[in-house]
């Protein structure tokens, strides 16, 4: 007689990255279903869908995330911050107490290839900051 085939239906774990809503990260591990594609799958926390874009880009406030941010756009840091985005998509649509944030100092900064990953994961340049400006009104 053969061996009944093992359960694989143990927890496979995946470490993952949230952004808190006070704009802090933590890392939990989540369930990642094998080959059940059922509703809970869709509700990881670094998904892109739509109220969770919109939940983050609409909450303006200065965190330690939009420092890093910024630094990163102004140093030019291409790789490091595709990296990050392909890591936590979230953070591409943070802003600023100003209501600025990635596409808005990439245009500032004449940052092309970073305006091109931003627009590429979705982020709006049309938008407008607290005093009016659109990312490309900031370009001298």
């Amino acid at each position: 007689g053969g061996e009944a085939a093992s359960n694989n239906n143990n927890n496979n774990k995946q470490e993952d990255v949230v952004i808190n809503p006070d704009g802090s990260v933590s890392s939990s591990a989540i369930n990642t279903p094998s080959d059940n594609q059922d509703d809970d799958a869709s509700h990881i926390p670094t998904s892109t869908d739509p109220s969770s874009i919109e939940a983050v880009y609409n909450s303006w406030r200065d965190t330690e995330q939009t420092t890093a941010l910024w630094t990163l756009i102004s140093s030019n840091h291409v790789e490091e911050l595709t990296e990050w985005f392909s890591i936590e998509p979230l953070v591409a649509f943070s802003r600023s107490q100003d209501g600025r944030g990635p596409m808005w100092w990439a245009y500032e900064m004449k940052r092309k290839e970073i305006v091109a990953v931003l627009k590429e994961m979705g982020v709006p340049e049309q938008d407008v900051d607290a005093n009016g400006n659109t990312p490309a009104s900031l370009v001298k």
